[in-house]
């Protein structure tokens, strides 16, 4: 076989542990079907790459077959241009552009802070979200009603049992309905009291709830 771009002899090398035809001459390489994987899924640690090559910019006669290799986009995107044989299903590419194309597989410095950058943001959205579900959990509000209730019935008497049932229904309401309650105006929350004119935040109106829902065992604590 012969170098598509020089007609130099092509020569067997070893190259990231694969056989492959190179040309001593014009430093390009032809890879035979999954030859160009293997050798990408070997390499380590490729160089910064340098401006994209556009010695490809035309296309070269198949090294293997002789069929006219077309300029294809490697994986569509990456705007590194290679010569592909549709009948061979061989890859040319020139000097450089193995490593403009391992750099690409790993990304670029910048790319890769701006991937870690929006992980991090992902992290924070997750972590705020699982704080939100909490926070409005209709499961952990009611089992520590429950206990309550367990705890009245067990250490009090029923006529305290009933009194805490009638104390958590608000604070229940303002966990599991955060947001309509949080939407109503026009109202007072007692006599005397300014009236509400405003939407208050769903999420205010649960950690008000858990604050009046934490109340008896806070009390309980300082009584014990």
């Amino acid at each position: 076989m012969h170098c598509p771009s020089c007609e130099t002899p092509l020569e067997r090398s070893l190259f990231q542990g694969v056989t492959i035809d190179s040309c001593t001459t014009c430093d390009g390489m032809w890879f035979d079907p999954d030859e160009l994987r293997t050798a990408l899924q070997r390499a380590t640690s490729p160089p910064p790459a340098g401006p994209k090559s556009q010695i490809n910019a035309t296309p070269l006669p198949c090294p293997k077959c002789q069929t006219e290799m077309p300029v294809v986009d490697y994986a569509y995107h990456s705007g590194i241009d290679i010569n592909r044989c549709n009948r061979c299903l061989g890859v040319w590419l020139s000097r450089g552009q193995f490593d403009q194309i391992a750099q690409y597989g790993v990304g670029t410095p910048t790319v890769n802070r701006l991937a870690a950058n929006h992980i991090d943001i992902i992290k924070d959205a997750n972590r705020r979200l699982f704080g939100r579900e909490l926070l409005r959990s209709r499961f952990v509000s009611g089992f520590v009603a429950v206990l309550y209730l367990v705890s009245a019935l067990v250490f009090g008497t029923p006529e305290v049992a009933l009194k805490l049932v009638r104390f958590l229904l608000l604070p229940l309401l303002c966990i599991w309905f955060a947001d309509g309650i949080g939407n109503l105006t026009g109202i007072s929350l007692g006599l005397g009291r300014p009236v509400i004119t405003e939407k208050t935040p769903g999420d205010f109106v649960a950690i008000g709830g858990w604050l009046l829902m934490l109340c008896p065992a806070f009390v309980a604590l300082v009584a014990w």
